[in-house]
Parts: structure tokens; sequence; C-alpha cells
């Protein structure tokens, strides 16, 4: 028997070993803290990656996933109920290529600051082209997410979220004047301000599609892994669909942007 086979038929076992691996870099991790912050902070990420890393591996193979990162089999069961890919880091952003063509668009994160400035121009494709309705929420720049500082490291380590938040509100203001001005023919845009830090990021294309991301405590959102979700019937793609809803109606007083460029087309016309 070769060393690979031997795995495969030790699997859990093996996964085991390499999480309880983890957590031993993890503990001696906090126990460098406030004696030797830099190492504390190396040993309590890498403790924390590998844990986390190794876990969801065990999950997949549970679960019949197969491969990370790939698209999973259409007998699978997670496939069944609308999982279609997960990624060990949202490196790979071939998701937000739709929004480009998209006529409904859901985003809910911390600051989107890295989403927004690589895919503001699709955005902008898609009310022009498709009049789009785009919803977004971020974190409350007063907010404790932003305030407190515990809060802020565990939320985006060495992160400035009060000045990405002030990028995002400022490009979206510049996207609703470009529009104005440029005659769009339908479509709107609404930014609201979220109050409690949020614990994952949603992006929701036309109803059908949505990517997640939980946020873990202190690591950065592009190290954690992604999940991919198709709108099936009795699947999970409803659960994050009715968390984003909730969470849009109780924000209802922190709107920041509000552009609805058919009702302006209408107004003009009427004029």
């Amino acid at each position: 028997m070769n060393s690979q086979q031997w795995i495969n038929r030790h699997v859990i076992l093996v996964h085991s070993l390499a999480i309880a691996l983890g957590a031993v870099l993890v503990s001696v991790g906090a126990a460098l803290v406030g004696r030797h912050d830099t190492w504390a902070n190396v040993f309590l990420a890498l403790g924390t990656t590998v844990s986390a890393t190794v876990g969801i591996s065990l999950l997949a193979w549970l679960f019949g996933l197969g491969g990370l990162g790939m698209p999973l089999g259409a007998d699978s069961k997670p496939r069944a109920f609308g999982l279609v890919d997960i990624h060990l880091h949202v490196g790979d952003e071939r998701f937000y290529e739709h929004l480009g063509s998209a006529t409904s668009v859901d985003l809910f994160y911390n600051t989107g600051r890295s989403i927004f400035g690589r895919y503001m121009n699709h955005i902008e494709d898609a009310i022009r082209e498709r009049s789009c309705k785009i919803r977004v929420m971020i974190s409350d720049p007063n907010g404790c997410a932003v305030k407190d500082d515990e809060t802020r490291e565990a939320l985006c380590p060495q992160t400035n979220i009060a000045a990405e938040i002030d990028d995002v509100t400022q490009w979206l203001e510049s996207l609703g004047k470009r529009l104005r001005a440029g005659g769009v023919k339908g479509g709107s845009i609404e930014g609201r301000f979220v109050g409690s830090p949020p614990p994952c990021s949603i992006a929701i294309v036309d109803n059908h599609v949505l990517r997640f991301t939980p946020y873990l405590p202190h690591m950065h959102s592009a190290q954690v892994p992604a999940f991919d979700i198709e709108n099936r019937p009795g699947g999970l793609f409803a659960h994050y669909k009715s968390a984003f809803e909730r969470v849009w109606a109780r924000s209802g007083n922190s709107v920041f942007l509000k552009e609805d460029f058919s009702r302006a087309r209408r107004l003009e016309k009427t004029g």
C-alpha cells in the first residue's frame, strides 16, 4: 500500500491530526500574546488558516464534494441544494463578471472597497444597458465596526475601515451623478448603512446565483473560503436571500444614496 492509498483509507485520521496541528499553533500564538506580538500573530494566523482549510476539506470529503475550488458534480447532495462551487480563497472573482449583464444586483459587505474598485464599470454598464436595479449595504461609518478598536481589528485587520467606506460612498455618489448626466433609460441604485458589524458578505445576481463569504476573526475576506450558490427550490439560496432582505428592511433609516433613473426619465417626459 502506497502513501496515497493509506491517506485515502485514513482520511479522517489525517484531517484530525492536521486540525490538531492547527490548534497547537493557535495555542502557541495565544501564549505569545503580550510577550512577542509579531510571532503571536504569525502563529495565530497560521494555526487558524490550517484548521479552517483542513476542516473545510474534511467536510467536503464527508459530503462528497470532491476537490475544492472546482464545480461540484451534478449528482452530489450539496449541488442538489444549490451549492455549485467552493473557493478556498476569494481570489477567484469570475463570479463578479456577471455583474455587467445583470438586471438586479444585491450587495452586502463590510466596506466592499475591493469589489467596487474592480467592478464599478460592470455595475455602470448593467444600469446603462440593462436598467439594472442595484442595492448596496455596507457598514455604518459611525457604527462599532469602525469606532470600536477590538471589533474593527477582528473584522478587518490593519485596515482603515472608515476610509474604505468613505471611498465606496464617494464612488457610488459619483456613479449616480454620471448616470443622471448621461440620461440613462432606467435602473436604480440605493445604498444603506448597517449599524452592526456584518458577519459575512453576500452578493446576489439576478435572484439566481449568489456568493456567500463568511468572515473569520482577524482574517481578511480574501483569505477565507467563499461559496457560490444557485437558486434552487428548497435549497440554500433562500436562506441567504432572506437574510439580505431582513437586514435591508431594518436599515431603511440609514440611506446614504438613492437614485431612481426610471423615475427621473418619467419626470423628464412629463415635464
